[in-house]
C-alpha cells in the first residue's frame, strides 16, 4: 500500500483500487492479491520515475499512463478463469470461461473456438450415445454393403450395425476420455499466472 500525505490523492488511489476490485471479483482470493500487488507497485514505480512535488499530480499521470482497469484486466481475468475452470473440470465453468475468452485477441478467439469446437465434438458422442438408448434402431454402428462404414442416425434398413447395446457405453466412455483429455491440453495451453500488461 502506498503512503500518500494528500488526501485528494488517497482518494484518487482508493477509487482507482476500487475499480480494479470490480474486474477482479471474481478470481481467488490469492491472486486478487497478487493483481493488487503487482498494480501498485507498478503506480509506485511510475510515480518515482515522473518525480513530481504534487503527489496527486504524479498520481494522476501514473494511473492515465497506466490505463481504465477493465482494458487491461479483463483479458487476464478471462484467461485466468479458463484455468480455474479447467482445473474444476466442471463443463459449465467451462463453457463460460470460453466465451468469456473470445474476442480477447485474434490468438485467444482462435485458440477458444477451437476448443469450444472440441468439446461440441464430445457433446454429439455423448448425445449419439444417449439417443441408441431411445432409438435402438436407428442410431449405430453401420457398415454398408459396399463396405463403408459410419456412426450415428441411419435410415437405411438394408444397413447392418454391428455394435447393438455395446455402442451406448462404448460412446460414453469415448465421451468421457475425450472430454478429459481436452480439458487436460486446454489447461496446458492456459497460463495460471499469466503476467500483467502493465504500461
Amino acid at each position: 500500500m502506498i503512503n500518500f500525505k494528500n488526501e485528494k490523492a488517497k482518494q484518487v488511489f482508493d477509487a482507482y483500487l476500487q475499480q480494479v476490485e470490480q474486474q477482479i471479483a471474481s478470481l481467488p482470493e490469492n491472486e486478487k492479491k497478487d493483481i493488487r500487488m503487482e498494480i501498485t507497485a507498478h503506480i509506485y514505480d511510475s510515480m518515482r520515475i515522473h518525480d513530481n512535488p504534487d503527489e496527486a499530480v504524479a498520481l494522476q499521470n501514473a494511473l492515465q499512463k497506466l490505463g481504465k482497469p477493465e482494458e487491461y484486466i479483463k483479458p487476464l481475468v478471462a484467461e485466468r478463469q479458463v484455468y480455474q475452470a479447467a482445473k474444476s473440470f466442471n463443463p459449465r465453468r467451462l463453457f463460460i470461461a470460453l466465451l468469456k475468452n473470445i474476442g480477447n485477441g485474434i490468438f485467444n478467439t482462435i485458440k477458444y473456438i477451437f476448443f469450444g469446437f472440441l468439446y461440441f465434438l464430445v457433446f454429439i458422442i455423448i448425445l449419439t450415445a444417449i439417443c441408441k438408448i431411445f432409438y435402438p434402431h436407428y442410431i449405430g454402428f453401420y457398415i454398408e454393403d459396399n463396405g463403408s462404414f459410419y456412426v450415428g442416425y441411419s435410415y437405411n434398413i438394408m444397413a447392418k450395425e454391428k455394435l447393438g447395446y455395446w455402442l451406448s457405453p462404448i460412446l460414453f466412455t469415448l465421451g468421457i476420455l475425450l472430454y478429459f483429455l481436452i480439458t487436460l491440453l486446454l489447461k496446458l495451453f492456459t497460463k495460471a499466472k499469466k503476467a500483467l500488461r502493465l504500461k
